[in-house]
């Protein structure tokens, strides 16, 4: 991993985006994974990459997509549409959110109904704090 590093460190020379780097790893497909301090360092050290002739030949550089948040809702009633769902979750935050989508509903062993929904950050957070 250190000569990976270092062989960045030295194309990137004069570079300050390299020392924001916190974990340099090869995950199980065999890509190597750069970890830094926060997303603008991400997207400096992309950029640096890209406009450097030599990594950029033998490197493709991507920022990591924004994951979401998912969001498991139990026992919902069986008579419950999936837009009475997204009803209730839109009063419960007191705002409509167009991230908001319900991704599938299904039923455990015990019969009882849940549903899958995908959500912001904040609305998961203000939705556990509501209960």
């Amino acid at each position: 991993m250190n000569e990976i590093r270092t062989n960045i460190q030295q194309q990137l020379k004069g570079s300050t985006e390299i020392e924001n780097i916190k974990k340099v790893v090869i995950n199980k497909n065999n890509q190597l994974i750069i970890k830094t301090t926060n997303t603008d360092q991400a997207i400096k050290l992309k950029d640096s990459i890209h406009k450097n002739e030599q990594l950029a030949k033998i490197i493709d550089a991507r920022t990591p997509q924004e994951k979401k948040l998912k969001m498991i809702i139990y026992g919902i009633p069986e008579e419950s549409t999936e837009n009475d769902i997204i009803r209730s979750i839109t009063i419960a935050l007191d705002k409509e959110s167009e991230h908001t989508k319900l991704i599938k509903t299904f039923t455990d062993k015990n019969e009882r109904r849940h549903a899958i929904v995908i959500l912001q950050e904040q609305d998961a957070i203000k939705l556990t704090k509501i209960g």
